[in-house]
C-alpha cells in the first residue's frame, strides 16, 4: 500500500487567492458606492436590492463574479438584467488583488 503525502499549498497561491477574493468584494463594493452616490441613495446601513423590483438581496446574491454567473445575470427575483458594469468591477477588483498579491510576493 502506497502513502500518500500531503504537500503543504504555495503560500504565494494561497495569498493571491484570497487577494482576488477579496479584491472582487472590493470592486463590488466600490461600484455600489459610485452608483449609491450617483443617485443620492444611502451609502451606510441600506441594504443591497434589485434595481427593477426593489426586493432586498439575500446573502447568496451578492458573492461576487459567481452569483452573477450562477444567475446568468439576472435578479433571481423578477428575472430583470443586472447590468454587466458590475461584474466587470467584481473582475477588476479580482485583478488588482492578486496583482498586488503577486507583485508582493
Amino acid at each position: 500500500m502506497r502513502r500518500t503525502t500531503v504537500r503543504a499549498h504555495n503560500p504565494v497561491l494561497v495569498i493571491a487567492a484570497l487577494m482576488g477574493v477579496l479584491g472582487a468584494a472590493m470592486g463590488s463594493f466600490v461600484a455600489l458606492l459610485a452608483e449609491r452616490l450617483l443617485r443620492h441613495e444611502p451609502v451606510v446601513l441600506a441594504r443591497s436590492r434589485c434595481r427593477s423590483c426593489g426586493t432586498d438581496l439575500s446573502a447568496s446574491d451578492l458573492v461576487p463574479v459567481i452569483s452573477y454567473l450562477l444567475r446568468r445575470g439576472r435578479c433571481r427575483h423578477c428575472g430583470a438584467r443586472i447590468p454587466p458594469l458590475l461584474l466587470q468591477a467584481e473582475l477588476v477588483g479580482a485583478a488588482m488583488g492578486v496583482t498586488a498579491a503577486l507583485s508582493a510576493a
